[in-house]
């Protein structure tokens, strides 16, 4: 048998204890890490019990304290009276001679313990479903599946006071990083404030041929040439024919000729092979994702989390295959919007996606679009 697999999960015992015992002794602190951990936090079942017994006991308005925890957790059976007295007197003395003062960082470790935890149960499971020869497709659905799982449970925990709002305010400000991502059009950047905001979703729609993938490819240099991270995916061109655009925007050379090598001007060959540096430079990564599934897409763009993403750009909408081909399209289309919208959150990045318009708006007399909403 693997060691790994005897090994305790990751757990603060000594945390768990402090926060508890300093629970019982100042119990006003639990407004301080309420937001901070769940009960489910808690490794050992018996500490779980006592946290959330307290915290019906504060909502109820009831002190806490050795004798009152222990009479509740009596009356309601969880555990013997003699073991009440006895393990509330231990949590009491478990609370370091610092006092309440840190209660906050012990918090925080029971936290990251439950972290690790969660992380590993992933692991586990999806280790056993591809020993089992799951579909690749549906081992990578539970695979986003679970860590948008872990990151709403994250969220849920950013209650902050407007001290500590105003205070993060005040940091970007002073790091000068708003989040923000520009266009490529200095313009529009200055009628949104400076740029896209990250953690938005900004659809790009347009009738097909007009210059869609040229626009967003724009928005990728704008941003990497200020080394910004971006990753440009390609559902309906190859990463070649990408790479040829690119060139062709930054040297103004005609697409064509650089695709077809037809460049016979010693000076445009030069001004070639300078964009190439130029290009290989910068922070971009174009994902060719002939698969097309948006739980694959959302899972490379997790992985690029890690050397400070900050674009995302799909090519495009009508492409993307849903990770449930059951429903009808206009549901998979808005679940794969509100499924974008919580990753560019999620990852505090600008997500881009392309969307073609229908052709049948050149029938009407009107050829302004019109929205259509699909309720679901």
């Amino acid at each position: 048998m693997n060691s790994a697999e005897t090994r305790m999960p990751p757990h603060n015992l000594t945390a768990e204890q402090s926060v508890l015992g300093g629970l019982m002794i100042q119990l006003d602190k639990v407004d301080d890490i309420a937001p901070l951990i769940h009960a489910d936090d808690f490794y050992h079942e018996t500490n779980r019990i006592i946290f959330t017994t307290m915290l019906a006991m504060r909502e109820a308005g009831k002190p806490v304290n050795t004798i009152s925890l222990s009479d509740e957790l009596t009356r309601l059976g969880k555990l013997t009276r003699n073991e009440d007295v006895l393990y509330l007197n231990e949590l009491m003395a478990a609370v370091p001679g610092r006092g309440t003062a840190n209660i906050a960082y012990d918090a925080k470790l029971v936290r990251e313990a439950a972290q690790r935890r969660q992380v590993l149960y992933v692991a586990r499971d999806l280790q056993a479903a591809a020993y089992d020869h799951q579909d690749v497709d549906e081992l990578l659905a539970m695979f986003d599946r679970a860590q948008r799982q872990i990151s709403e449970r994250e969220e849920s925990r950013g209650c902050l006071s407007m001290f500590d709002v105003l205070h993060k305010r005040r940091e970007a400000l002073a790091t000068n990083d708003r989040g923000q991502v520009p266009t490529g059009w200095p313009d529009l950047d200055e009628k949104l404030g400076g740029g896209m905001r990250a953690g938005s979703l900004v659809i790009v729609s347009a009738r097909p041929s007009v210059g869609k993938t040229s626009a967003a490819l724009g928005m990728a240099l704008a941003a990497t040439q200020e080394k910004l991270p971006a990753v440009f995916v390609t559902l309906e061109q190859s990463q070649i024919d990408i790479a040829n655009r690119l060139l062709s925007a930054i040297t103004s050379l005609p697409f064509a000729d650089i695709e077809l090598d037809r460049l016979t001007d010693p000076l445009d060959r030069d001004r070639l092979s300078e964009a190439e540096n130029q290009l290989a430079g910068l922070p971009l990564k174009i994902i060719d994702e002939s698969s097309s599934r948006l739980s694959q897409i959302v899972a490379s763009a997790r992985a690029e989390r890690r050397h400070g993403l900050r674009l995302l750009i799909l090519d495009y909408l009508q492409l993307l295959r849903p990770d449930d081909d059951r429903v009808h399209r206009e549901q998979q289309v808005a679940a794969m919007s509100r499924a974008l919208k919580r990753v560019a959150r999620e990852l505090d990045a600008v997500v881009v996606c392309l969307a073609q318009l229908n052709r049948d708006i050149e029938s009407r007399d009107r050829k302004q679009p019109r929205l259509r909403l699909s309720l679901s």
